[in-house]
């Protein structure tokens, strides 16, 4: 039976793909061959790296979920078995070569009539750490995979031999205009210029009349200044008996302030002593002064002439009792006194409890016989 290239119809998840023992894997394409009738037949792995030995005389074991695929052949890796006695599903396709293995999931699927072909490109491909696994993942679909594959940096060669030294190049071309410098410091002072002209005379001023303390009765014109409670005020317009200081308050209109008052100055310096006054009269007893600290004791004085005996005074109440004092010392045993007359026999007392047996006495003496009995 004639085998055609398939239209992928597996959907190949490559999740994850790593080698332990082959070095640098590198697979281009992987497909499902199907007969005229479209059923699956074998499975072909294109790329390099993926026999067990660089001749590949020894090919890898294959399973398909834990099922053994025989019919291994080819230096593409074809490998070769009745695809369509196996059911439709999800399955694991393992490489086994030399103890180390090779996985990647695969979905096996019956070719439809009228279907669209998968695609399986290779893409980008990183260098990965040294000593690290080799990855590959699909970051396409499943009908378009794009394989991504991560190699180990190999590790760090011996530095090679320095190179002759290049000719020399030729003359580049001019650069590119610099940025701005910064704003130089500033200059010295510069030569005093010529005087000027003479300016124009300024137009009369408008002169103040002072009116002194403002006074509620007097008759002010425009420009009468006047004084109220230490400020100075002038005169709008003409007035009489408008108090500067309620106007300017009120927001002005009739009188404007000059000068507000000042702030109190500071106290001036102390004048010179005068000349004492006459004494005063006496003033008034004060209250009695705290009493001062004792004073220290003085020596004692020699003892007094005792005095004549005065008469005796009135006995005082007694005293209460006082508390009764130790007891005395025992004293001294007296004569016996006579005995007195027998008192009265007191009532006969309750039996006495018994006392235990008595000893046994000694055997009495043997009676008389008595006389014979009757027959």
């Amino acid at each position: 039976m004639k085998m055609k290239k398939s239209q992928f119809v597996l959907a190949l998840g490559l999740l994850g793909f790593s080698v332990t023992a082959w070095s640098a894997p590198v697979i281009n394409s992987i497909f499902t061959n199907y007969s005229a009738t479209g059923v699956p037949t074998s499975i072909s792995v294109v790329g390099t790296g993926l026999c067990a030995s660089n001749s590949c005389t020894q090919k890898p074991a294959v399973t398909l979920g834990g099922v053994p695929l025989s019919g291994v052949s080819g230096t593409t890796l074809i490998i070769s078995a009745n695809l369509g006695l196996i059911p439709d599903g999800d399955y694991v396709l393992r490489l086994t070569a030399g103890g180390s293995s090779t996985t990647f999931p695969l979905t096996v699927r019956a070719k439809t009539t009228g279907g669209t072909a998968a695609t399986v490109s290779v893409g980008a491909t990183t260098t990965g750490l040294p000593g690290s696994d080799a990855a590959v993942a699909n970051t396409g679909t499943s009908s378009a995979a794009i394989l991504r594959f991560t190699i180990p940096r190999g590790a760090v060669g011996p530095a090679g031999i320095p190179g002759a030294t290049g000719a020399t190049g030729a003359k580049g071309d001019t650069g590119a205009a610099g940025l701005k410098g910064d704003t130089g410091a500033t200059g010295g002072p510069g030569i005093k210029g010529d005087k000027g002209d003479k300016g124009l005379d300024g137009a009369n001023g408008v002169g103040f009349t002072f009116k002194g303390a403002w006074t509620p009765s007097t008759n002010y014109t425009s420009m009468d200044v006047v004084t109220r409670d230490g400020s100075s005020f002038v005169a709008l317009a003409t007035t009489v008996g408008l108090d500067p200081v309620t106007d300017v308050a009120g927001g002005g209109g009739t009188w404007a302030m000059v000068a507000s008052k000042g702030a109190t100055g500071a106290a001036g310096a102390d004048g010179a002593p005068g000349i004492d006054g006459q004494p005063g009269p006496p003033g008034d007893m004060g209250p009695p002064g705290t009493d001062g600290a004792p004073g220290i004791d003085g020596l004692q004085g020699p003892p007094g002439i005792d005095g004549l005996q005065g008469p005796p005074g009135v006995d005082g109440q007694p005293g209460p009792p006082g508390d009764m004092g130790p007891p005395g010392t025992d004293g001294a045993p007296g004569i016996d006194g006579l005995q007195g007359p027998p008192g009265i026999d007191g009532q006969p007392g309750p039996p006495g409890d018994m006392g235990p047996p008595g000893t046994d006495g000694a055997p009495g003496i043997d009676g008389l016989q008595g006389p014979p009995g009757i027959d």
